[in-house]
């Protein structure tokens, strides 16, 4: 079983204040706490409606490697904000969280980028027409490639 610490995000309020004010302090306590508890791997969404949310991640992910070396879940649906990221990614391969079935050229490079890191991939059933509930919508092989 794979434990994944889900508090660093930025869609909790208290995190978001941390991202916008650079809360160093808070993103350590939040990680160190997660570690302690057992996480294997730190989810990091640092997505900030009119910041730059690579530039975020890129803070986010500085700031916890000063406590925990644990892989992390670089949590965005911005192709372009993961491939930030993970230029400025140490560690072990990270996992791209997020990731949907669209099939932009951002999508399609961060896909080759993530195959060529090692990095896993969390994807969303979720395209540009949002959440199907045709399951061969969500995906190609539908109903079969959840319950074989």
């Amino acid at each position: 079983m794979l434990l994944i610490g889900e508090t660093i995000n930025a869609t909790i309020g208290p995190v978001k204040e941390a991202v916008v004010s650079r809360d160093e302090e808070a993103l350590r306590e939040l990680a160190r706490v997660q570690a302690e508890c057992g996480a294997h791997v730190l989810d990091v969404n640092a997505a900030v409606p009119g910041m730059d949310e690579g530039e975020n991640l890129i803070w986010a992910i500085r700031t916890i490697r000063t406590v925990t070396d644990l892989p992390l879940s670089l949590d965005s649906s911005s192709p372009e904000a993961l491939e930030t990221a993970l230029g400025a990614y140490e560690g072990p391969p990270p996992i791209l969280n997020s990731v949907t079935g669209e099939l932009t050229p951002g999508h399609q490079r961060l896909i080759a980028l993530a195959a060529e890191r090692g990095c896993g991939i969390v994807a969303m059933c979720i395209d540009e027409e949002g959440i199907h509930t045709d399951p061969q919508r969500r995906h190609p092989r539908g109903h079969d490639a959840v319950h074989p």
